[in-house]
């Protein structure tokens, strides 16, 4: 299990920087791809992804970083 959050840290970090490298455009139009894939597979599941808690908290964290910027 310390491995798998090792793996998930790491993977964060590495999308961290290549997001750094973005443009504002790309950007936009990597979020609207992603909104979408996200759509598609809500509407094949039965019910809701099952993402475990180290990812909902890192999902928290990046919305509460989102919501201080808009502000």
């Amino acid at each position: 299990m310390i491995y798998w959050i090792m793996i998930h840290g790491v993977q964060f970090m590495l999308d961290m920087l290549s997001v750094a490298r973005l443009a504002d455009k790309e950007k936009d139009i990597e979020i609207l791809l992603l909104r979408q894939q996200l759509r598609i597979a809500t509407r094949q599941q039965d019910r809701g992804p099952n993402i475990p808690r180290w990812e909902k908290l890192t999902l928290a964290v990046l919305a509460h970083q989102l919501l201080d910027v808009r502000n």
